[in-house]
């Protein structure tokens, strides 16, 4: 699997760090810039591209998936 995240509706992608994978689970890592960093739109677009053995593909793109805080989430 692998997934990339833009901060200004997907004018640019920054390929995310991805782990696991272990029975289909996967961690993804994505830095979220501050909601009013310069050059965001307020939201993060992710895209996904996945694959398994048997040769079966999935691409899937979701603009303003989730929206920009100016609190720090763990």
């Amino acid at each position: 699997m692998r997934l990339w995240y833009s901060t200004n509706d997907g004018t640019t992608w920054q390929q995310a760090v991805v782990s696991g994978g272990s029975g289909g689970q996967y961690q993804v890592r994505v830095a979220d810039p501050a909601r009013g960093a310069l050059g965001t739109t307020g939201f993060v677009s992710l895209r996904v591209e996945a694959s398994d053995l048997a040769g079966n593909r999935m691409n899937q793109t979701v603009l303003r998936a989730y929206a920009l805080t100016d609190k720090l989430v763990e």
